[in-house]
């Protein structure tokens, strides 16, 4: 028999599932992920909570049974349940949320330069954040045109668009890489 958590532990969850999936349309995956992830949070004292150093009942509950809460999580959503690799990536949440966040590396952005251009008027790969598609022009990101990438995010360009796209190498001249913020 499992151990019966605290009701305002499974208010807590409830309430954060209505407002996030429920009311915002948030899909279950992403829910009890992030849960996952804010059980880690709150358990390390990273919560952004702006009353963090007020610890709730809830927070002390977490910051005492974090893996309790978590199995608690997943229980009760199951959303990752058909999921083939979900030890996998609630492993990876977990190292990414232990690890401290100046520790922590975000995947380097480019721009791609496409074709070459006179009085430094070089042209680059957009897209659309609407329609997601892609075209040549200026550097300029914008509210609705992208043009700086990870290589995740080209890697799934470049599946669309493969004969179109160079292949992504650092060394290429293609990608202009960005400096840390």
């Amino acid at each position: 028999m499992r151990d019966e958590l605290p009701k305002y532990f499974m208010d807590w969850l409830d309430g954060w599932h209505k407002g996030l999936v429920v009311m915002r349309g948030m899909g279950e995956h992403v829910f009890e992920l992030q849960m996952i992830f804010s059980v880690v949070q709150i358990a390390r004292g990273e919560s952004d909570d702006p009353e963090k150093d007020k610890i709730n009942y809830v927070g002390r509950f977490i910051i005492a049974n974090p893996e309790k809460c978590i199995k608690e999580i997943m229980r009760r959503y199951e959303a990752l349940e058909n999921m083939k690799n979900k030890e996998e990536v609630v492993k990876l949440l977990f190292e990414y949320a232990l690890t401290p966040l100046s520790e922590r590396e975000d995947e380097p952005k480019f721009r791609v330069r496409m074709l070459p251009g006179e009085n430094n008027f070089d042209t680059y790969l957009n897209q659309s954040k609407r329609s997601k598609n892609i075209f040549l022009d200026d550097s300029y990101e914008t509210d609705e045109v992208q043009t700086i990438f990870t290589k995740s995010e080209y890697d799934k360009l470049r599946q669309k668009y493969s004969e179109w796209l160079p292949k992504f190498d650092e060394k290429d001249s293609h990608f202009e890489f960005l400096e840390d913020d």
